[in-house]
């Protein structure tokens, strides 16, 4: 019963002297393998978290460049608002002065034409009171003076 555990023995030893070099270079190359992947598992942990943390920054800045552009935006109104109130201003100014211009000339166009109305109606009155009250010899004498100043002119 001793050879069957002598006959193990040298079965090991010589699968130990035969895998010892191949046995060796499988751990060496775990090994590297492992530290590989754990040191690239390392490198993606500080990526991961470098992006988080500009992600982060980026977050941080975003709520306050919203803030700002919310100010920016509230100002630029209030500004459109301000132009468009001096806009409609002197739009307002332009029209009161262009209605006044314009209420002028037809106030003088008015009163042009009341004066030939007038003009027209004192000369239809003149005449009919000449003819009224212009007599016979009144007419002769009229006449004969007009044609003695157009002989003096001539």
């Amino acid at each position: 019963m001793i050879w069957p555990i002598i006959n193990f023995l040298i079965f090991i030893g010589v699968l130990f002297f035969l895998l010892r070099k191949p046995a060796r270079e499988f751990w060496r190359n775990r090994r590297l393998q492992i530290s590989m992947r754990l040191e690239e598992s390392a490198r993606m942990v500080r990526e991961a978290s470098e992006k988080h943390h500009g992600y982060q920054k980026r977050l941080n800045h975003i709520e306050e460049e919203a803030g700002r552009l919310v100010e920016e935006l509230t100002k630029e109104g209030e500004l459109e608002k301000q132009k468009i109130f001096r806009e409609t201003a002197d739009w307002e100014k332009r029209m009161v002065g262009e209605s006044a211009k314009i209420a002028d000339q037809e106030v003088r166009k008015a009163s042009a034409a009341l004066q030939k109305e007038a003009a027209l109606l004192a000369t239809e009155i003149a005449e009919k009171l000449i003819r009224d009250h212009l007599k016979e010899e009144d007419r002769h004498r009229l006449a004969d003076g007009y044609l003695k100043r157009l002989e003096e002119i001539q």
